[in-house]
């Protein structure tokens, strides 16, 4: 028979031209299936690791980071914010009487006409006044 070239696997080509096939590029193949996987390609082949921002590699698999455990990972108000864990990332809510600022991290007070707990009778309405 006649001898034949074949690239190796992690190659491709013609077997006498052979060029490295990027296998994080096959979206046909879950190559990384680990919660917050990342394929990195190398010369021939792969690697598989954990999205360094948001998740923790632990024996081989990506676990999602709970910013919520420590206030050096989550910003929400320290008073009277509630952190709730999201995949990679968290959000901020309030305790009650206390309503998310624009910047979605601060608790501001809720005038006690909005909150429904004024004492006034039912032929009278609450008004708010500011008091310097």
């Amino acid at each position: 028979g006649t001898p034949t070239c074949v690239c190796n696997e992690g190659w491709s080509g013609d077997g006498r031209t052979c060029g490295n096939i990027n296998e994080c590029d096959d979206n046909t193949t879950v190559l990384c299936p680990l919660l917050g996987g990342l394929c990195t390609d190398t010369v021939g082949s792969f690697t598989c690791g954990c999205n360094p921002t948001a998740f923790l590699g632990t024996y081989g698999s990506c676990s999602d980071i709970d910013e919520c455990n420590s206030t050096s990972l989550n910003n929400c108000d320290a008073s009277y914010g509630i952190c709730n864990n999201t995949v990679g990332s968290f959000t901020c809510e309030c305790v009650q009487f206390y309503t998310l600022a624009d910047n979605d991290v601060t608790c501001l007070p809720v005038a006690p006409c909005e909150k429904g707990t004024d004492d006034c009778l039912d032929v009278s309405t609450c008004a708010s006044i500011e008091i310097a």
